[in-house]
Parts: C-alpha cells; sequence; structure tokens
C-alpha cells in the first residue's frame, strides 16, 4: 500500500502504481507524509521545468520520514473539458499551471490553482469549465481533450519522493539526500563544505537553497549525492560535513531511478 496526493487520475498517482499495485489517496502532500509514519507515501519533489516543490522541501525538513526511493515520470499536460463562449477558467495545481504559463497566456485563459491536477479536472466537469491534466485523468473522469501536450517544452519530467519510516540496505546503484545550514555567512564557509566531497571524487546531483523562514539572508541547502549513507566513504564525509555545519539531517538514502523496478524500493 502507498499513499499519493489524489484525487484518482493525478500524476502522482501513475507514480504511485510504479511502486505500488495498491495505491490510495491522500487529499494533501501533508496528509500523505503523516500516513507515510506508519505506510509508504509518494509526493512530488521536483519538477525539469519548474523546481523543486516547496511544500514537499518543508515537510521533509520538519517530519521524521525518510526518502526510501525515487520515481520519475515524464509529464504531457492536456487540456481537458469544455468550451466556455464568456470567461475561459482553467483548473490545475499551481505547478501545472507554471508549466503551461505560455499557453495560458497566448490563449487567454484565467488559471485557477487548486490541489490537485485530478481535482482540477473534476472541478472542471462539474463548472463545465477547463482543465490542464493528464491523458489518463481524462480516461478516469470522462472528460473531452482539447488540445495535448500544452506545457511550455516537451521535456518535462517530475520527480518523486517515496516516504517511509524503513531505511533501505545499500544496492550499489544509490543516492544519498541531505539538509544542512551553515555556521555562518563568511565568504568560502559553502565552498570548504562542498570542497569535502570534491576532494573525495563524490558526485553531488543536486544543490538547492532555500530560506530558513527565520531571518533574511539566512538558508538551508538541500544536496543529492552519489552514494548511500552506509557506504564507507559516505558514511565518513558525512560525518565531516556535521562538523562544519550548524545543522545536518540526513533524508535518507535510495536506490536510484532506473525505471521500474518496484524490488528496489519496497
Amino acid at each position: 500500500m502507498i499513499y499519493y496526493l489524489g484525487p484518482e487520475g493525478s500524476y502522482s498517482h501513475e507514480a504511485a502504481f510504479l511502486v505500488d499495485d495498491n495505491p490510495v489517496p491522500a487529499n494533501s502532500i501533508k496528509e500523505v507524509f503523516r500516513k507515510s509514519q506508519t505506510e509508504k507515501g509518494i509526493v512530488p519533489w521536483e519538477n525539469s521545468l519548474e523546481g523543486s516543490v516547496s511544500e514537499t522541501l518543508d515537510l521533509l525538513l520538519e517530519t521524521e520520514v525518510a526518502v526510501v526511493g525515487e520515481v520519475n515520470i515524464p509529464i504531457s499536460h492536456c487540456l481537458l473539458g469544455y468550451n466556455q463562449e464568456e470567461r475561459k477558467l482553467v483548473y490545475s495545481h499551481p505547478q501545472a499551471i507554471a508549466q503551461c504559463r505560455e499557453y495560458l497566456y497566448k490563449n487567454n485563459l484565467e488559471a485557477i490553482p487548486v490541489s490537485s491536477t485530478a481535482y482540477g479536472v473534476l472541478e472542471a466537469k462539474k463548472k463545465r469549465a477547463l482543465a490542464i491534466g493528464s491523458l489518463q485523468a481524462a480516461k478516469v473522469y470522462d472528460i473531452p481533450v482539447i488540445e495535448r501536450n500544452i506545457q511550455c517544452r516537451s521535456d518535462n519530467s517530475t520527480r518523486f519522493a517515496v516516504l517511509s519510516q524503513e531505511i533501505t540496505r545499500p544496492t550499489g546503484s544509490d543516492k544519498t539526500s541531505i539538509i544542512f545550514s551553515t555556521l555562518n555567512d563568511k565568504p568560502g564557509v559553502l565552498y570548504q563544505i562542498l570542497a569535502l566531497f570534491a576532494d573525495r571524487g563524490i558526485n553531488l546531483t543536486r544543490i538547492e537553497s532555500r530560506p530558513t523562514k527565520r531571518y533574511l539572508g539566512e538558508y538551508l541547502f538541500h544536496i543529492d549525492l552519489d552514494g548511500h549513507r552506509e557506504d564507507p566513504l559516505i558514511s565518513r564525509v558525512l560525518i565531516e560535513v556535521g562538523e562544519k555545519t550548524a545543522f545536518l539531517k540526513v533524508l535518507g538514502s535510495y536506490p536510484k531511478w532506473h525505471g521500474v523496478n518496484r524490488s528496489s524500493i519496497k
């Protein structure tokens, strides 16, 4: 069983099916995190066009669930619904709206943000309006497809985090995700921390800064690196990073996504 941001027909629903045959919808990303304390969950993590999902990053920091897997799926947005003579309203998740901003502007469509793409499709069906969603959602809710591939770029994909309280074992092809803050903002502080990885030949696949939400100019750094926290080299470097940072949290180590391989994240 795995919980996902519902309702049925969302992109999270598609990603969840790649992990488990019995996905269960949740009403919000926060609820998925809560359910992940006893079961598995899956949440959108970052998009190739619009970057990271802020709510997911915040909850990864605030909760004790671990990242135990990743799933990457291509995202192809469709305009679904019914033609409107007057005010043209389009319902969808804010990330989907942002990924289709050029199409919306060009066609003079007014976007209405909702909690998920699938919920937007439900709203469009109920109100005889429009929605941005997937072909799967169109099938699930029997709503017309007006136009396909309306996102700003064709190479659009979203990475999802699989959540659990369980700890994964090394597979030989893993990533580790961490969050840290520096001890001070003196010149070269971040460089000194990143050099710990570079000097040992550890590849960093993602680096992102986020405000701590305490003081202006104070940041947290989210980093993904190749390797598992139980690998001797990674373990030693994480100890050194901890000594040079004010705060360090290891979000989890997990198998790299190489396509559908349910056994690696169960």
